[in-house]
């Protein structure tokens, strides 16, 4: 079957080519006439503009690219969900991929995305120094970065601080008799492990937490894992517990739910969340993400940046909120 092109659509409308070609791109007004005579030639035609060719003309790929750590992880389908949202309206594609949290599978996808396969880059990073990506990142290619901080950043980034909730959560803790409160963080060497461990150690600080009185493991989220981890620390006598992130919350709230139901020890958690999980368990305190502020203010930051290569790196910090259960307060 011939190709229709845009000369059918122009013919069969009985307009110019040109004419044809404003309405596709919107670069000129067009008589209500004409754009009505020229939709329902491209609706009778099946006519599908040759993307690959106007990209090569406009030198844009018409598509933004999104490297996440973890794509199982709902946390980041949150944020690709607003950043989807927006993107839609302005007629743009998005392509996700998945690191695996894998520093050279990200250096790789990040020289790919950046050859001209997109038009600009958002990355969770699993990297902590700037200069370790720069190498693979044409100048002025456009890039912001989205919930782990780099050192040295020299573009966008858009973070989240945890602090005043974390002080809350803690203080409520103390405040309801826990005298020995145990943290159970991610992975090491990530920007928000790290970060958040040391937000838990200032708010441990400020309530007058001895050092003696807390401990900090690590773990690489699977369930037997912190379960494992979680249980020795009940066993131990710490039954106010912390999660270092959302996936290690969802599994020590399963532990918890598990435990109620045996009649096995109970205790109390303080885990990170978004969209007002679990609210009506009474064991659960929540530090909320405010993941749709963080997908949308990275997007909006990456296409006036992909129009003004010039402007000033800006970094965002946004604040988690401080939820608990009525009945614990």
């Amino acid at each position: 079957m011939k190709k229709v092109t845009l000369k059918d659509v122009a013919k069969r409308a009985g307009v110019s080519t040109a004419t044809v070609s404003y309405v596709l791109n919107g670069t000129r007004g067009v008589s209500v006439a004409s754009r009505a005579k020229i939709e329902a030639a491209i609706r009778e035609l099946s006519y599908f503009p040759d993307q690959a060719a106007r990209n090569l003309k406009s030198g844009r790929s018409n598509s933004i690219g999104f490297i996440i750590p973890d794509i199982a992880n709902l946390y980041f389908s949150s944020i690709i969900e607003e950043i989807e949202s927006i993107l839609s309206l302005k007629d743009i594609n998005l392509i996700v991929s998945n690191s695996k949290e894998t520093q050279e599978l990200e250096l790789k996808q990040i020289r790919n995305f950046a050859s001209g396969l997109v038009d600009g880059l958002i990355i969770a990073s699993t990297l902590n120094d700037y200069n370790d990506i720069a190498v693979e990142i044409p100048n002025n290619f456009p890039i912001v970065f989205v919930d782990r901080g780099l050192k040295g950043c020299k573009t966008d980034q858009v973070l989240m601080s945890s602090e005043t909730a974390m002080y809350q959560g803690v203080s409520d803790f103390t405040k309801a008799g826990y005298t020995k409160i145990g943290y159970i963080a991610s992975i090491e060497n990530i920007y928000t492990t790290e970060k958040r461990i040391e937000e838990f150690e200032t708010a441990a600080d400020m309530v007058g937490l001895n050092k003696n009185n807390y401990i900090i493991s690590h773990t690489d989220a699977s369930a037997s894992t912190v379960k494992a981890i979680a249980s020795d620390m009940i066993a131990n006598g710490y039954t106010a517990i912390i999660a270092g992130n959302n996936l290690i919350t969802w599994e020590l709230v399963s532990l918890a739910l598990q435990n109620n139901f045996n009649h096995g020890e109970p205790f109390e958690i303080l885990g990170y969340s978004y969209g007002q999980w679990y609210s009506w368990l009474p064991f659960l305190r929540t530090i909320d993400i405010p993941t749709r502020d963080l997908g949308m203010i990275a997007i909006r930051r990456l296409l006036e940046r992909i129009e003004n290569h010039n402007i000033a790196p800006k970094e965002y910090i946004l604040t988690c909120s401080y939820s608990s259960p009525k009945n614990a307060e």
